[in-house]
């Protein structure tokens, strides 16, 4: 236990390496003391500890993906735990290295479908191949790469630690082989579109029913993780999308993707947009012409969009704020807008400065604005102009 813990406060004691701790503590206070080691009790004792001391660690991606694979990880070994070993008793001497490579193969399947949902709320993808990558990596971290890096630490003291660390080094040059010969496969990483809160959450609650129940209403939890998993193709996309010093402009075409005004301008924004919306690449508006798919007629200075018996200008050079003003319901531009303009909704540089970035929803007749100022709320940290 000293040494764990000595180790978590090495790496700076993230919170997969707290839950670790934790619960490699616990199972051996469970050997002590002759009780069962492994459980789901072993994991809320350890979520409880973490999250008394750190409770917005529960929103992040560490937190919610380390307990999803261990959840589900104890759940599943509940269910296989007797016949695997009833299996390796009858099994001959085979029966050891194929449990060891079944188990790598179960595990990894089961940690990468738990953790799924939650890489695609976060990051919006999702890796393929991590099944066949864990086969290969799994086993030459636990029998080479392993033994050598403690062999190193008992050398230190003798000043003799480089004879482990170069065969170290040899296997962490194998392992970072495997991990880019897997990631350079055809389809390796798929985007996906960023689901809802409440997506995740249903995909949460579902999970767990499934989980901590035996009965067989168990297998209700997965209509919830359904409901979840198909939030995203329910939830609402905006049409309009609009950076925080309005030079970087995004519409929604019919097919779903996002058009960019610009591929030059605002890239971390652009990245972002694109990844939320399942893209890894966005087209960029014509200089002149029209887009049939979204609607849209351009030209040097500046778009007009048609959308469910609406207009909107998207502008690029002031020279069109007058004439755009005149017809168009919408009115962006990246400049300031005269207060003389007579369109219903004007989104200019000054707004944007007030406001943050923004989103439009052209539902049947009506828009409707979401804001960076409305996602903060009234906080007493929230710079409000």
């Amino acid at each position: 236990l000293m040494a764990a813990g000595g180790y978590m406060l090495m790496v700076g004691a993230p919170v997969p390496t707290q839950r670790a701790f934790l619960m490699t503590g616990l199972v051996l206070l469970a050997i002590l003391v002759d009780r069962r080691a492994i459980s789901m009790r072993l994991v809320a004792m350890a979520a409880a500890v973490i999250l008394a001391f750190r409770p917005e660690s529960a929103m992040g991606p560490s937190f919610q993906m380390s307990f999803a694979a261990v959840i589900a990880l104890v759940a599943v070994y509940e269910s296989v735990a007797a016949p695997a070993t009833r299996w390796r008793g009858n099994g001959g001497w085979l029966a050891a290295p194929l449990l060891y490579l079944g188990g790598v193969a179960l595990t990894t399947i089961v940690a990468t479908l738990a953790t799924a949902p939650y890489a695609a709320f976060h990051f919006q993808r999702l890796a393929t191949y991590g099944v066949a990558a864990n086969l290969a990596a799994v086993p030459l971290t636990a029998f080479w790469i392993m033994p050598w890096g403690l062999a190193a630490f008992a050398l230190m003291p003798l000043g003799l630690e480089e004879l482990a660390l170069r065969p170290m080094g040899w296997g962490l040059d194998v392992l970072l082989w495997i991990a880019r010969t897997a990631a350079a496969w055809p389809g390796a990483a798929q985007a996906v579109p960023a689901m809802p809160g409440w997506g995740l959450g249903a995909i949460s609650v579902g999970g767990l029913w499934f989980c901590l129940w035996r009965r067989s209403w168990r297998w209700l939890g997965l209509a919830a993780v359904v409901v979840g998993l198909a939030s995203h193709a329910v939830a609402p996309r905006p049409d309009i999308l609009v950076s925080g010093d309005a030079r970087l402009m995004a519409v929604r075409a019919d097919d779903g993707l996002l058009v960019l005004s610009s591929d030059r301008v605002e890239r971390f924004a652009a990245e972002t947009w694109l990844r939320r919306n399942g893209q890894e690449t966005g087209a960029t508006w014509p200089q002149h012409g029209a887009l049939p798919n979204a609607q849209m007629r351009c030209d040097p200075l500046g778009c007009l969009i048609g959308r469910n018996g609406q207009r909107l200008a998207l502008i690029r050079d002031a020279l069109a704020i007058e004439e755009d003003c005149r017809i168009a319901d919408v009115v962006v531009a990246p400049m300031p807008v005269p207060p003389t303009c007579p369109a219903p909704l004007v989104i200019d540089r000054f707004d944007v400065w007030r406001h943050g970035a923004q989103a439009l929803y052209v539902d049947g007749g009506r828009i409707r604005v979401e804001t960076v100022a409305d996602a903060v709320g009234e906080r007493p940290w929230a710079l409000r102009r």
